[in-house]
Formats: structure tokens, C-alpha cells, sequence
């Protein structure tokens, strides 16, 4: 154990040195090595590698050996760009620790800041930062998070004191105090303290070091493995006057998808001051026209950071960055939450090279972006505004009017190819097969809805072909699968001249020379099987042999292998996750049976969900060539077979 290593300095820029696992490092650790190895403006620190919180939990509370030298020497290497240095009481630098539980206890992120600071290094603090009321702003934040986090007093016992000192001079919060003012909040928190706690606030900085450590250790609870992993960062003041402050942006509009930070933007504050209630909060953007020259800087920096993580993470970004008089520091990066809208845009801007410039994502990267989800916010429109769906809705020339028609177009043509099962539209009426047509559906299943049973059969058939008529008009060369009503013929249904199927439920007592339906122009009509219960796929061989495709109704199989009853009605098709394990067989061994006994099988699984991309690509992998959707979710389930049909 001598040799091993338990402190990771965030890595230079360029450096060679070997990353260590993500899990030592944890999830906040790893993006902070990330972002310094890729030459990102953090701020100088460290990680604590996960395997001494291992070491803490099973070993009763104890440090690994040589451990306490260790951070101990990594403390006082640890410098600013300014020579400030952990406690050196002339030029103080500050750290902030952050801890992500883990285990079956406290979850989320831990932080205390401030770290080193201390009655003597205020002094030196406030020649650091400028000014007096800097450096006491940051004592009365690390008094009282010390106090909350480590000392367990009670919040409230800070926040009566604060209330009496804002009350007492007549202001809504602390950014409203001057140099002398906070001082005497600060006096304030330290008696709170000490009345609380039964002592004075350590003044020693590593002895305040070492008590946070050991409380961000002890914060996780229960089960074995890697502990917390902990980052240690120089803190970084943005309350340094009208210069610094702290801004959270996204690489893009979060909504439209427009190529433009947005975000805001708090002046003379910490990342904490973002979310206290009564924040005067600037939009980002406003920085651009700003008077000040150091913050429009700021903009242009923050933006070509911006865009730098994009390009990174290869995903819209969102940052949170705390400025120091006009320099941006980057303390918190993840993947940016946005509309569906947004999403489609980034995935075209992203994987559309501009002239002279390679593409920064493939068609296929482009499509794995996005889910389904995705996808119905675009077709469904935002703010208001007429949706995309509605305008194909209205008719192909209307889509086309649309200003996302465009990149409907690009997103479809790029799924199209990369899709490696066909998309069918599952229709009850007209308008859903025009819909189907118009977003290029490969075909449609016509399921019409069941005519009273009341009226007498020859009305019903009637009506069944007026329905078949109507819907071949509608569909015009859309091929076509109609599901044959069990019992509404006693003889084949005559249907329009076309490329139309015939699906119906095989009866198992049939003979094998069983007479295939007719079309009207006396050609015989391409048959299918539907498949609803596991009985019945399990004549899939049968099957096969008597007909020219096979349609698996996932749903209803679903109710049957799990001992419910086969319901009729929508709910019983409702999309849902395919059971892999269980329908899932069932499916892989009928589709093989059907290949063994022909070849040119084609296998259409009916009631998939676009948004089981495990589902769909175990369905290709058993042999399923087609899967269906609501005419509305045709590019939905396109995008999303196109990401199965990508090898992992």
C-alpha cells in the first residue's frame, strides 16, 4: 500500500500523464480533469481519490496511512496564479471542498468554501482581493457553512442573527451591507458559534481542512466498495465588485435551438447568490451591450467557452462560471437540458459541415442526440407557434411553408439511411394514412374500428368495404396492410386494384390449401398472419409457409405470457418496454422458425415503443424487418431504429 496514490492534481493542458480510473476520481472530479486537461480555465486543485473514503468506512474512522503528509504536501504546493498559498496568512488562498455521496445514505453534492480563511488572514486577504468587503463577505459565508456543515448547528440559528442585522439597518440581504456592516455580522456568527458549538471557530486553516475532510467522509453511509471521491479547488471570488460576478449559460437556446449563448448573470456575487430568492439576475446576453468594457470581455470569453465544451462533449453544454475582475473561471459543466426543437437544430448544425470546415458529428452521432421525446416536442411545436404536425396536417405544400421543414427533412433523410427496419403507420382513418404519406411512412396497418355486431353481416361487410375504398384513395401508392375482420367473410374480400395486404389471425385447424384471398382484379392478394398469442407463434412455421408475411402483435403477447387477459381496445397496444427475457424468446425463436421455413419472410412487429432502443435493437438482431408506430410517431420510431441499427 506504500506505492499507492490517493491525490490527483487536475491534469496541465497537453500533459501525458496517465488518467486515472473515472471511478477514483468521481463524477465531479473526472469533469474537472477533463475540463484542465483540455485546456479549459478552471481553477487550480485536486481530487481525493474515492478509495480513501473506502479505506475511512472500513477501517473505523481512520485515515490511510501517509495519507495526512500527502494532502498535507499537496496543500502547500497548491498556488494561484497570483502566489497566494493555503495558510500563508500574508497572501491566503482559499479552497472549497466538494463531496458526492454515495452508498444507501446522503446523496447529492456537499460543499463547504472559504477553507484557510481566519481573524489574521483577513488582513491579507482583503490586499489580495482589493478591498475590505470582499474578504469579509467570504468569512461570514465560510463562518456560517462551517458552522452548518461541520459543527451541526442549525441554519436557523445563523439566520436569526442575520434577520436582526438586515432588520436592524433597514436591507433586503447581505449584498446590501458594506466592509464594517459584514464585520459585524461576521462578530455575530462567530458568538452564534461559539454559544452553539462550545468553542471558538478554529482559526488554524488546515486544522479547519482536516474537519471538513473527515465530515465529507463521513457523510457516506452503508454498502462496500469506492467511497466519496472529493474535489479540492482554489475558491474564486466573484463578489470583487461590478467586474466579477457569476454567470450560468447554455451553448444555445435552449428552446429554438438559435447558435447563441443564453444564460444569466449576477454582478459582485458568488455561485450560492444565483438561486437566493430576490437575486437581481441579468440575462446573459444583456452582457454583450454592456457599458462596462471588462464585461462585454466577459461575454465574448464566456461565449467561446461555450462553444469550445460543445465541440468537447459533442452535446449542447451548460456551464456554470464564477468571474474574477473580467476573468471567467469554469466550476461546473454538464449536458444542457433543452426542447426537442433545440435538439433537431444542434443535431443539423453539428453534423452539416460549413465550407471549409469538417463536421463535427456524424449522421449517425447526429441521430443517437436525440430520443423520441425529442422528436414529438419538434413535431408538436413551441411557444405557441403552429406546429410542424399540424401543418403536414394540413397537407404536404403546407409542411413545406414550414420553417422547420427544413431540418424535418435533413433529420428524416439522414434516418432513412441509417435505419435498418422499416417504418409502417398504424391507421384507423383517412386522414392518418395522408398523414402516414406525408411523413413518409414505408407503409401502413389499416385497423378499422369493429361495426356494431347488432347489425346484421351483410351491412357490416358493406360498410367494411366502403371503409377499404376510401382508405386506398387516401393512401394512393402507400402500401397497405388491412386487417380482415375474423367472421365478418365466409369468402375472400374483393379489393381495389393496389398493392394492398390482407392480415388476418391464422386458424391453427385450417388445412395448408386453405383459399387465399383475391383481389377485385382476380390477382391473388399478398397475405399475413397476425401473431397474438404465443400459441399461435409458435405455428410460426405453419405460419410462414402459408402466407407471405407475419405480423407479431407485441402488446397482446405481452398480456399473455404475463397471465392476463387479451384485452381489445387501444390499451391493450399501449407501447411499452419489450420483454426481453420473456416475449422477447418467443419473438427471436418465431422469426427463426419462419426463416427456416422461408427465407423471404417478412416479420412486422406490431406495438413497439420508439423510445425501447434495447427493444428495437433486439428485434433486429432476431430477424424483424418491420416495426409499426401511430402515424404521428413514424419519424419518431424511424429516428429510433436508425440509432438500434448503429453496432454499440
Amino acid at each position: 500500500m506504500g506505492d499507492r496514490r490517493y491525490i490527483f492534481p487536475f491534469p496541465a493542458a497537453g500533459g501525458e500523464e496517465v488518467a486515472p480510473p473515472r471511478a477514483l476520481l468521481g463524477e465531479r472530479g473526472a469533469i474537472f480533469a477533463e475540463l484542465s486537461a483540455a485546456g479549459l480555465p478552471v481553477p487550480p486543485g485536486f481530487v481525493i481519490s474515492a478509495e480513501v473514503g473506502a479505506y475511512y468506512e472500513r477501517r473505523d474512522r481512520r485515515l490511510p496511512p501517509r495519507f495526512i503528509e500527502e494532502y498535507r504536501e499537496e496543500l502547500r504546493r497548491l498556488s494561484s496564479a497570483d502566489g497566494a498559498r493555503f495558510g500563508d496568512a500574508a497572501r491566503p488562498l482559499l479552497l472549497s471542498l466538494c463531496a458526492e455521496s454515495s452508498g444507501n445514505g446522503a446523496r447529492g453534492i456537499w460543499r463547504i468554501s472559504h477553507l484557510g480563511l481566519s481573524d489574521r488572514a483577513l488582513h491579507g486577504l482583503a490586499q489580495r482581493l482589493g478591498g475590505d468587503r470582499p474578504a469579509w463577505d467570504a468569512y461570514r459565508r465560510l463562518l456560517r457553512e462551517y458552522g452548518v456543515a461541520i459543527a451541526g448547528i442549525p441554519p436557523e440559528a445563523f439566520e436569526i442573527a442575520r434577520g436582526r442585522l438586515l432588520g436592524k439597518y433597514g436591507v433586503a440581504g447581505e449584498r446590501d451591507l458594506d466592509a464594517p456592516r459584514l464585520q459585524e455580522l461576521c462578530d455575530l456568527f462567530k458568538r452564534v458559534f461559539f454559544e452553539r458549538a462550545g468553542r471558538p471557530f478554529p482559526q488554524d486553516p488546515f486544522d479547519q481542512f482536516r474537519a471538513a475532510l473527515t465530515a465529507a467522509l463521513a457523510r457516506r453511509s452503508g454498502g462496500g466498495g469506492l467511497g466519496a471521491a472529493l474535489t479540492v479547488r482554489a475558491t474564486v471570488f466573484g463578489q470583487r465588485g461590478e467586474d466579477s460576478g457569476v454567470a450560468r449559460a447554455c451553448s444555445r437556446d435552449p428552446v429554438g435551438g438559435a447558435d447563441r449563448p443564453v444564460g444569466v448573470f449576477l454582478a459582485n456575487a458568488q455561485e450560492d447568490d444565483l438561486d437566493a430568492p430576490g437575486a437581481p439576475l441579468a440575462p446573459f446576453e444583456a452582457l454583450e451591450q454592456s457599458p462596462r468594457p471588462a464585461l462585454r470581455g466577459v461575454h465574448a470569453e464566456i461565449s467561446a467557452l461555450l462553444r469550445r465544451l460543445e465541440r468537447l462533449r459533442r452535446y449542447p453544454s451548460e456551464a456554470l462560471f464564477v468571474i474574477e475582475e473580467g476573468r471567467a473561471f469554469l466550476l461546473e459543466a454538464m449536458p444542457a437540458r433543452r426542447g426537442g426543437r433545440a435538439g433537431v437544430r444542434w443535431a443539423v448544425d453539428m453534423a452539416s459541415a460549413a465550407k471549409g470546415a469538417p463536421a463535427a458529428l456524424s449522421e449517425a452521432e447526429a441521430l443517437n442526440s436525440l430520443d423520441a421525446r425529442d422528436l414529438e416536442d419538434f413535431l408538436g411545436g413551441t411557444d405557441g407557434a403552429p406546429s410542424l404536425l399540424s401543418a403536414f396536417r394540413a397537407g404536404a405544400r403546407e409542411a413545406r411553408r414550414h420553417p422547420d421543414y427544413r431540418l424535418y427533412r435533413q433529420i428524416s433523410s439522414w434516418a432513412s439511411r441509417n435505419a435498418g427496419l422499416r417504418v409502417y403507420a398504424e391507421a384507423a382513418t383517412p386522414d392518418d394514412l395522408r398523414l402516414a404519406r406525408r411523413l413518409e411512412a414505408d407503409g401502413a396497418l389499416l385497423r378499422i374500428p369493429a361495426e356494431d355486431s347488432a347489425l346484421p353481416v351483410e351491412i357490416r361487410r358493406q360498410a367494411w368495404q366502403r371503409r377499404i375504398e376510401t382508405a386506398h384513395a387516401a393512401a394512393r401508392r402507400l402500401p397497405l396492410i388491412i386487417e380482415w375482420p375474423p367472421g365478418l367473410y365466409s369468402e375472400p374480400p374483393a379489393l381495389p386494384p393496389g398493392n394492398g395486404w390482407l392480415l388476418e389471425t391464422p386458424d391453427p385447424d385450417a388445412g395448408a390449401d386453405a383459399a387465399p384471398p383475391f383481389r377485385s382484379d382476380g390477382r391473388a392478394a399478398p397475405r399475413g398472419w397476425l401473431l397474438a398469442t404465443p400459441r399461435a407463434a409458435r405455428l410460426a412455421v405453419l405460419a410462414a409457409a402459408r402466407a407471405d408475411f407475419l405480423a407479431l402483435d407485441i402488446p397482446r403477447l405481452h398480456h399473455c405470457c404475463r397471465g392476463r387477459p387479451s384485452a381489445d381496445g387501444d390499451a391493450a397496444r399501449a407501447p411499452e418496454p419489450l420483454d426481453i427475457a420473456g416475449v422477447g424468446q418467443l419473438v427471436e425463436w418465431a422469426a427463426r422458425k419462419a426463416r427456416a421455413a422461408r427465407l423471404d419472410a417478412t416479420i412486422l412487429a406490431l406495438g413497439v415503443s420508439p423510445a425501447d432502443t434495447a427493444g428495437l435493437r433486439f428485434l433486429i438482431r432476431a430477424g424483424v424487418t418491420a416495426v409499426t408506430a401511430s402515424p404521428a410517431a413514424v419519424p419518431a420510431m424511424r429516428v429510433a431504429a436508425a440509432q438500434a441499427s448503429r453496432p454499440r
